[in-house]
């Protein structure tokens, strides 16, 4: 497809044949990954880009309805030598914000980070991994949440303070709101209400 990056690297993870509309935005997605690869000069690992609606509903996945993934539009890479938190969201928000990418999503995990081509950039996509990791009973994402329902402005800096290799200090009142919450999702779970993954676009 690219100098760097062959059409196997963002098939879907079943074996399926990828639809040729989805073929369209997947040659888009890695012309803008390799203009990244380009620049940083390392290469770049694609844990995910398309995924049939099978895969991405599969318990496998558990991905969004919504998910860019469905579309060919979305990738979840790795570039090496680069931390996923502390230097791959910064380094593809920077290259978005000079025009120099395509605007898009950006989503901040602690083992990859994802990037999607859709028209607008998605600042919730990290907003939405950080209440989705929390419901799956992250506690550093929990405490991200509760941080983040204090100081809504502040996203990549709280993301920054609770992911990090050093553990965060949690004071008497995060560990009592993180009892209350875990208290909350167990008593959710046995109504068996929808995922966080699956309500967001991630």
């Amino acid at each position: 497809m690219t100098k760097n990056f062959k059409k196997s690297e963002f098939d879907c993870k079943c074996g399926c044949e990828m639809p040729s509309e989805v073929l369209v935005n997947i040659t888009k997605l890695a012309n803008q990954l390799q203009y990244v690869r380009d620049n940083v000069a390392m290469p770049i690992t694609i844990n995910s880009a398309y995924r049939c609606e099978a895969h991405n509903s599969s318990d496998a996945v558990k991905g969004s309805k919504n998910s860019q993934h469905l579309l060919g539009k979305a990738a979840d890479i790795v570039i090496q030598g680069l931390d996923p938190v502390l230097d791959t969201y910064d380094y593809l928000d920077d290259l978005m914000l000079s025009g120099e990418i395509l605007q898009g999503g950006l989503g901040m995990y602690k083992t990859f980070t994802h990037y999607d081509i859709r028209k607008n950039k998605a600042e919730t996509v990290l907003y939405d991994s950080i209440l989705a990791r929390s419901a799956q009973g992250d506690t550093q994402a929990t405490m991200a949440a509760i941080a983040l329902y204090e100081n809504p402005g502040n996203v990549l800096d709280i993301f920054r303070q609770f992911y990090t290799p050093e553990e965060p200090q949690m004071t008497p009142e995060q560990m009592a709101l993180i009892q209350q919450q875990q208290m909350a999702q167990m008593q959710m779970q046995s109504q068996q209400p929808p995922s966080l993954s699956q309500a967001f676009g991630i």
